[in-house]
C-alpha cells in the first residue's frame, strides 16, 4: 500500500468534534515504591525532563466529547503554565486515512486493484475509490452515479461524510 512518508499528523483545533477519533501521549509511572511523593508531582518532572524516575510514554486511542473538552483545548492555549509543558504539538496526534480505516467503516476492499488506486464496495450499490499518490483522493459512487469526490485526512472526515451522504 502507497503509505505516507508520515501516517500521522498534528490535528488543529477546528478539527476536533463530537466523534473525532485521535491519540495523546500519555506517562505512566508506578509510585508503589516511591514513598510521599504525588503522582501528579511525578508526571510534571516526567514532562520536564526533571527526574530520574523511569515511566512509560504510550500514543493512546481517545474520541473526543465533552468531558475531554477542556483538557484537549487546554493543549492550545496560549496561556499555558510553565509547569505545564505539553502542547498539541508534542502530545496529540491523528492517523492519515488508510485502508483498514476504510473497511473498519464497512467497505470491502477489491484485492484486484491496489495502489494507486484502490477500490472498496459496500452494499452493492457503493463504490469509494482511494486515489493514492499525485492525485490523491476519494471518489464515491452510488450505483455508478458519482456522489462525491475530494480529499480525506482521515477516519473521522470520512465517517462524517458518509452521515452526511447517508451511507453509514
Amino acid at each position: 500500500m502507497d503509505e505516507k512518508n508520515n501516517s500521522y499528523y498534528i490535528p488543529t483545533i477546528d478539527e476536533f468534534h463530537v466523534g473525532f477519533e485521535y491519540e495523546k501521549l500519555e506517562y505512566s509511572v508506578d509510585i508503589t515504591d516511591i514513598p510521599n511523593i504525588h503522582y501528579e508531582e511525578v508526571i510534571r518532572q516526567i514532562k520536564t525532563g526533571n527526574t530520574s524516575i523511569p515511566y512509560k510514554r504510550d500514543w493512546v486511542k481517545k474520541v473526543f466529547n465533552a468531558s475531554s473538552y477542556h483538557r484537549v483545548m487546554r493543549l492550545y492555549s496560549p496561556f499555558r503554565g510553565k509547569d505545564e509543558p505539553d502542547d498539541a504539538n508534542t502530545s496529540l496526534r491523528v492517523k492519515y486515512l488508510d485502508r483498514e480505516d476504510i473497511e473498519s467503516l464497512g467497505f470491502m476492499w477489491d484485492r484486484h486493484n491496489t495502489a494507486p488506486e484502490w477500490y472498496f464496495y459496500k452494499d452493492k450499490q457503493y463504490t469509494l475509490k482511494w486515489y493514492t499518490g499525485a492525485n490523491e483522493g476519494i471518489l464515491i459512487e452510488r450505483n455508478g452515479m458519482f456522489i462525491f469526490y475530494g480529499s480525506i485526512k482521515n477516519k473521522s472526515e470520512l465517517k462524517v461524510l458518509l452521515k452526511q451522504l447517508n451511507i453509514c
